[in-house]
């Protein structure tokens, strides 16, 4: 016979049996199993993840809390109650776990030093019998997993507020000190870890360093954290070069537009331009994408170039992700990223015959003073209408000039280009207030105040 200490008695197991029991409280009996010390097959205690209780035909027990119902017991209607199931005297409340698979973690003893428990199934320390620390359990090993079956979890596990052990969320009262656990808080949980792809070690920055599993991790993965911080995610060298420049860019067109100081100025003279553009009917080539062919364009060539690229799937860039369930427990999340590849597009490029209007020349009249009044050049077609290698009128454009003078400018005098109501209104001679751009010597024409 061996006696096993816990915090709440002595439990006396019959190896012939393999059960434990219980002086006092509960006339019941229990697994060996969950009792027993682990040893380096600690693997086959998987099979032992809920505790089955042997109790009266007419009880249940849920985590240190008993209450009367006989299995045969069904809820109003008669229609069997599909939120439990038996499992020979209990019936255990059944919980929705994800289809990821689901391990224990592990949790070494601080008082006895007994290594790799199990985070679900040992909530006591199977060689002193201390209480299992939920602060203390780590992610284990990849050879050293053991999965969990049909668990019925229901969360994250409340601290209880008296003895502060881990608690199922499903209990009510406390199994470490009897206390109510209703105004308990869950208890923190283990940061995720990032598993490389194919199974390899953790992702370094991911919450452990590589190969770094068990308590060891936890001390080095605080150390490594201020001594050696993650490597910051930021963009490749070459876009940081083109935000650097593009930047830069912006700060000379903001000093370019906006630095300016102020100024009089003189009106030294004017300028005045009219032109009118001469355009014929002629034969021309044009090359364009065969399907964007002009209208009355005749082809006379093609030929294949790539017009564009586009992203076509290329498989796809996997990760596993360990995410701690706060009872004892993790499940692994697949997390993919697909990932493309560039693919050229392909399309005909033609050059083709069009026959349409082209400027041939340009006729210009210039002055340079209101009292030369602006006046349009004057327009001779050498073959007005609409055949081939015929003339038209075409746009017309305008331009109207004041300059000025500056004392504090050197070089070419100032200019500024108005419209031709507001540029007759600049006599010669008159001064003008206003601000000058410092860069590129430019006066701020909209501003300009007579004195």
């Amino acid at each position: 016979m061996r006696r096993y200490a816990t915090a709440a008695s002595f439990r006396s197991i019959d190896p012939k049996t393999s059960t434990a029991s219980y002086p006092g409280a509960f006339p019941t009996t229990t697994p060996l199993s969950i009792f027993r010390p682990l040893h380096a097959g600690h693997a086959q205690a998987a099979s032992v993840v809920n505790a089955t209780w042997s109790m009266a035909s007419t009880g249940r027990f849920v985590d240190g809390c008993a209450a009367p119902r006989s299995r045969s017991a069904a809820p109003p209607g008669g229609a069997p109650d599909k939120t439990t199931k038996s499992r020979g005297e209990l019936e255990v409340i059944c919980g929705s776990m994800s289809d990821e698979p689901v391990y224990e973690m592990l949790w070494d003893c601080k008082f006895c030093g007994q290594k790799k428990l199990l985070g679900l199934t040992h909530r006591f320390c199977a060689g002193c019998g201390a209480p299992q620390d939920p602060t203390a359990r780590y992610f284990p090993p990849e050879n050293e997993k053991v999965a969990v079956r049909d668990h019925p979890f229901v969360g994250a596990d409340v601290a209880c507020p008296a003895c502060r052990q881990p608690m199922s969320r499903a209990a009510k009262c406390c199994t470490h000190c009897g206390s109510p656990i209703d105004k308990g808080v869950e208890v923190a949980r283990r940061a995720d870890v990032v598993v490389g792809p194919g199974g390899g070690p953790p992702l370094v920055g991911a919450g452990f360093g590589a190969g770094q599993y068990g308590p060891d991790a936890l001390a080095a993965q605080a150390a490594a954290g201020a001594a050696n911080p993650p490597p910051k995610k930021g963009f490749p060298t070459a876009l940081a070069i083109v935000g650097g420049v593009l930047a830069l860019l912006v700060v000379i067109v903001l000093v370019v537009v906006f630095w300016k100081r102020e100024g009089v100025f003189e009106v030294t003279g004017h300028a005045w331009e009219r032109s009118i553009a001469v355009e014929r009917f002629d034969v021309g080539r044009k090359t364009a994408w065969c399907d964007e062919r002009p209208s009355g364009g005749r082809e006379l060539s093609r030929r294949r170039e790539q017009r564009s690229t586009t992203q076509v799937k290329d498989g796809e860039t996997c990760q596993t992700r360990k995410k701690d369930n706060g009872n004892g427990t993790y499940k692994e999340v697949r997390e993919c990223q697909p990932k493309y590849r560039s693919e050229p597009v392909m399309s005909d490029r033609c050059e083709f015959e069009v026959t349409d209007w082209r400027t041939s020349r340009t006729l210009n009249e210039k002055g340079g003073s209101p009292q030369d009044p602006p006046r349009w050049p004057a327009v001779t077609l050498a073959r007005p209408g609409s055949c081939i290698g015929c003339e038209r009128e075409g746009p017309r454009s305008e331009k109207y000039t004041v300059k000025f003078a500056d004392s504090k400018a050197k070089g070419d005098p100032l200019t500024c280009d108005l419209p031709a109501t507001r540029w007759a209104g600049f006599a010669k001679g008159s001064k003008w207030k206003g601000k000058v751009r410092v860069v590129t010597a430019g006066v701020d024409c909209d501003a300009l105040v007579r004195q």
